[in-house]
């Protein structure tokens, strides 16, 4: 992978959302050994973790302020957590944000040894006791099946799907599912590589950036980069 790729943040709101085309590219979430090995390739040659840090700490904190209209709980859902540690981080600025409230936090993770990890990551830290964890070992469609046969009904006020898009095989009905949940004021965050973006759904730009104003940040090489709109996109 180009480590000078741009990083695109999209997130939506609960209102409309059209359908998008299905990803070409080959799932590994089937062979844990050879997914983390390209997982963590990918972390070596890309600057997906220190582009996460910047949106974080400076875009994310605005947009966490607008979720939950007065309440005293919030469910999160996160799909692909990994091993928690850039999950935990966001966590962590939803908690400064509304620091009286309580969470619910579904992890929604297939690989076992991330979310070994990931559990590990949660135990050593106490001060998380405001969040209660639920652990989901299974794909984002697996999850979504599993939800939809226990006829639940809990809205999410925070949804994150951090560079997960690759594997599902739906690209279009699995982001219109986890839309479908979010509750008054939710939000849906999504990042992707922006060339993989462009080469697989070109037609996001419009509807997406210019219509519902989604493009909150782009990343190129550990830079920070002003939000971009509409024509004013750069060439995928």
């Amino acid at each position: 992978m180009n480590p000078n790729k741009i990083h695109r943040f999209i997130f939506y709101s609960p209102d409309r959302f059209e359908p998008i085309m299905a990803s070409p590219l080959m799932s590994l979430v089937h062979d844990d050994d050879r997914y983390q090995k390209s997982f963590q390739l990918f972390l070596e040659r890309s600057s997906e973790h220190q582009c996460m840090k910047d949106f974080i700490h400076n875009k994310l904190p605005h947009i966490l302020a607008s979720i939950g209209d007065g309440k005293s709980h919030l469910n999160v859902i996160e799909v692909g957590s990994g091993a928690g540690d850039i999950d935990l981080e966001m966590l962590s600025e939803l908690h400064k944000k509304h620091p009286e409230v309580t969470i619910d936090n579904e992890v929604v993770e297939p690989s076992s040894q991330q979310l070994h990890h990931y559990q590990v990551l949660v135990s050593q830290k106490p001060e998380l006791n405001y969040t209660k964890f639920t652990w989901n070992k299974m794909t984002a469609s697996e999850f979504e099946e599993n939800w939809k046969q226990k006829k639940m009904t809990k809205k999410a006020d925070f949804v994150h799907m951090i560079q997960m898009l690759y594997y599902v095989k739906d690209l279009g009905a699995t982001i219109s599912f986890f839309q479908s949940l979010l509750d008054k004021n939710g939000k849906l965050i999504i990042t992707l590589v922006s060339g993989w973006l462009g080469e697989t759904v070109p037609e996001i730009q419009e509807p997406v950036v210019q219509h519902r104003n989604k493009l909150l940040c782009n990343h190129k090489r550990h830079q920070m980069l002003p939000g971009l709109q509409g024509s004013e996109l750069p060439e995928l």
